[in-house]
């Protein structure tokens, strides 16, 4: 099955080159392309693209906080900035992105990143790999690391319920807050977006 890529980028000739270049990796498929940072978190949602290479600056908005906002919707996407603005690449790193191409790029650059992406999808196992087994995953116990020590403490089903809905309300504020920065008002829109480019 092949790596789902989405292109996010004003450019037309820059989205081009791309398109060029990943084509040749049989290993990718690109599966939407944007011009828009609202219409990326659409096609996103939409396609579940596992690459998406976005521009910084996309006629006046900030590809970082679209960035957060996919990463936030599926922290395993892997983001590869290909941006002129050299200056926000702290920025763009501390979203953990896969890399970071500055304009004018080389097609071996290109090549090089594809390429990691593709062994990454496709990991040799090992003998060890074999032997090892997955525990269940379980949600009564909580891990409590100490100094010297690690020890398991039973969580009342309750207490892991309350903390949990706070910390899904306070994770879907931020997230509200970066689509306004990108020009979604409301959940509400976002879907309504997604109906119209539909028909």
């Amino acid at each position: 099955m092949a790596i789902r890529v989405m292109l996010v980028e004003d450019e037309a000739g820059i989205r081009l080159i791309l398109r060029k270049i990943i084509e040749k990796h049989e290993e990718f498929e690109i599966v939407a392309e944007c011009e828009e940072l609202a219409d990326a978190v659409i096609q996103f949602l939409r396609q579940k693209p596992e690459v998406v290479f976005l521009d910084i600056g996309i006629k006046g908005q900030n590809g970082v906080e679209c960035a957060r906002i996919l990463t936030d919707l599926d922290p395993k996407v892997k983001i590869i900035f290909a941006t002129a603005h050299a200056e926000y690449m702290s920025d763009a790193f501390e979203l953990y992105a896969f890399d970071y191409l500055v304009k004018p790029f080389s097609i071996d650059r290109v090549n090089r990143t594809l390429n990691r992406i593709a062994e990454m999808g496709n990991p040799k196992k090992t003998e060890a790999d074999e032997k090892i087994v997955k525990s269940e995953y379980r949600c009564d116990k909580l891990l409590v690391k100490g100094k010297e020590s690690m020890s398991f403490v039973d969580i009342p089903e309750k207490v892991g319920r309350v903390r949990f809905s706070r910390r899904f309300l306070r994770l879907k504020q931020i997230h509200a807050q970066r689509c306004l920065k990108i020009g979604i008002t409301t959940e509400t829109e976002l879907l309504a977006k997604a109906d119209d480019r539909s028909r």
